[in-house]
């Protein structure tokens, strides 16, 4: 089946095995690589970040996403802070990688030199359910950046419980513009996978109407993104007579969207179903969902706990407060975060 398809076409999940293969052997076989390693991953989305992302974890080691093409001293700070000890590269995005002091020759991403790994991966060391698989950074509640603790139960059982209500399977084709570095975007990566979907990449999808464009022609059947995304094709159908034949369901997160226009943009794209949702980083993506059905009277709530998780408004003294009162919102499930790496309080 096909993993993943962009402009180079598409690929089979052979072939990402055959690919995550090749770089867990790549960075087993280097002398400064040991398992529980920090490897930072520096690639936009695409079919060689899902082989890199799953090539870590295969080699033992932990995924820590770089959001890409920031300048040197960002990344240098952001790596520093997770203690990266490796970083995973391309041509695409070795510029700002390539004046860190520290990594005068960054491992670099390519498919054909992974192609012609042809030994076994050795078998990666046994992982507990709560080890420490990825690390996603944050800066939602301090303004600066946090690297938020994810496990592997933690990343599972998030991806398991989205699509205990969400509608995707093996023929999903999701048009993926999310940036795979940051919690929505690796949702949508893992959810996908699990699924045994096919996730499209395009060019110039920051534009309203290449994002349009694309789920026509690529015949996409779903799109997730932050409400800027729906604002933005919202206006991008305005007086066309523009139809999505293939297009099951949309999902929005990462922000608040007017329910005004979420009410709307539900009504021109119907028969596809739109979801709210909402969550944290910390919460490795998502806690809480509105079924499409409840769109219209609730557009201006976050929904319901997703399956697995629970949630409580509660006081400082955490006790629930009363109907109508303001509170804290609190969650407990097996997606909820191991902590902030270095930063325990």
């Amino acid at each position: 089946r096909v993993a993943v398809a962009d402009d180079r076409g598409p690929q089979t999940y052979a072939w990402l095995h055959r690919q995550a293969s090749g770089i867990a052997t790549s960075l087993v076989s280097r002398a400064e690589f040991e398992p529980g390693d920090h490897v930072g991953l520096n690639l936009s989305n695409s079919p060689e970040y899902l082989a890199a992302f799953y090539g870590i974890l295969l080699a033992g080691g932990v995924v820590v996403p770089l959001p890409p093409y920031h300048n040197a001293d960002r990344m240098a700070q952001l790596i520093e802070i997770a203690n990266v000890k490796l970083l995973v590269d391309s041509p695409a995005t070795a510029t700002a990688s390539s004046n860190l002091p520290f990594m005068s020759d960054p491992q670099t991403i390519s498919l054909d030199q992974t192609a012609q790994l042809k030994c076994r991966v050795p078998e990666p060391p046994r992982q507990c359910p709560d080890s420490l698989a990825m690390m996603l950074f944050t800066s939602g509640s301090t303004g600066e950046p946090k690297a938020v603790m994810l496990s592997h139960r933690n990343v599972l059982s998030n991806a398991q419980s989205i699509c205990g209500f969400l509608p995707i399977d093996a023929n999903d084709r999701t048009l993926a513009i999310m940036p795979f570095a940051h919690a929505l975007g690796n949702s949508v990566l893992q959810t996908h996978i699990l699924s045994g979907a096919c996730l499209i990449f395009g060019k110039d999808l920051q534009f309203p109407t290449a994002v349009r464009d694309a789920l026509i022609q690529q015949n996409c059947t779903s799109l997730t993104g932050v409400p800027e995304v729906f604002e933005g094709l919202l206006l991008a159908i305005q007086g066309v007579a523009t139809r999505f034949p293939h297009l099951r369901y949309l999902a929005v997160a990462g922000g608040r969207m007017d329910g005004v226009q979420a009410n709307e943009l539900a009504e021109k794209m119907a028969p596809a179903e739109f979801y709210l949702m909402y969550g944290q980083t910390e919460a490795t993506a998502r806690l809480a969902y509105l079924p499409p059905h409840e769109l219209r009277q609730h557009a201006d709530t976050i929904g319901r706990a997703i399956p697995g998780v629970e949630l409580a408004v509660l006081d400082e003294d955490c006790q629930p407060v009363p109907q109508g009162q303001q509170g804290m919102l609190f969650a407990r499930g097996d997606n909820i975060m191991l902590g902030y790496w270095g930063d325990p309080g």
